[in-house]
Formats: C-alpha cells, sequence, structure tokens
C-alpha cells in the first residue's frame, strides 16, 4: 500500500468510485471550484483505496453589537455578507460556510437569505498547538 499524489489517469476510476457509493451524498470534487492544495491517493498497485484532497473553504465569522437595533444589525449584516461573497468569488470559492449557529431564530434567518443546511456532522480536529 503506497500514498502518492493524484496522477491525471486516476480520475476516471475516482469518478467511477465516487458514482458508486458517494453520488447522493456530496459532488465529485472535480465538479467544484474550490480551491485545493495537494490532493492524495492511498492505492494497492494500480487499485486505489482512498482520495483525500485538502479543500481550502471560506467560512464566515461574525461578531454583532446587539447593543444595536434589530433593523441596523440586519443592515450592517447584509453589507458585511455582500462584501464577504464577493471577496470570497474573487478568490475562487464557489461556497461560504457559516458554522456553530446555536441561535436557532438567526438560523432560520440564515437559511431564509440563502443558507443551506449541510448534509452530516461536521467534525475538526487542530493540527498545531496554536
Amino acid at each position: 500500500m503506497e500514498v502518492r499524489l493524484l496522477k491525471p489517469e486516476d480520475m476516471f476510476k475516482l469518478r467511477e468510485i465516487h458514482k458508486k457509493f458517494y453520488k447522493d451524498e456530496f459532488i465529485f470534487p472535480y465538479d467544484r471550484v474550490g480551491k485545493v492544495l495537494d490532493q492524495f491517493v492511498v492505492a494497492e498497485g494500480e487499485e486505489i483505496i482512498t482520495f483525500g484532497t485538502l479543500e481550502l473553504t471560506a467560512e464566515i465569522i461574525a461578531i454583532t453589537n446587539k447593543d444595536f437595533s434589530a433593523k441596523i444589525r440586519r443592515e450592517a449584516l447584509y453589507k458585511l455578507y455582500d462584501c464577504l461573497v464577493f471577496n470570497a468569488d474573487v478568490n475562487g470559492h464557489d461556497i461560504i460556510h457559516c458554522m456553530a449557529i446555536d441561535d436557532e431564530k438567526w438560523f432560520r434567518h440564515l437559511k431564509k437569505v440563502g443558507f443551506q443546511e449541510c448534509r452530516g456532522k461536521y467534525l475538526y480536529n487542530k493540527v498545531s498547538g496554536k
């Protein structure tokens, strides 16, 4: 079993694996525009066991001063959102994430303006002591 960089000739087999096991869970990674770092394959000879890529994602983190009225906060948030969407697009991202929404009212509002719930559960893992 070896770990190696993805090769162009791996794409056909990866599409087959995706179609067979994951077509209803997520779109094939290369059918998106997202920014990726290196892509790796774990293989036994020419048979692919696992593929993985580290995708750079855009996540909105917002801090709002709740001393202002809801009307002013909403207007400010729309202005911020427009700026962040433009910035994400310019930098090659086709999806913006907004995670860890604990406020149910805010969660419903984000869905009204176009955010969609993710399938599955999100996990994280710190990779350094920072």
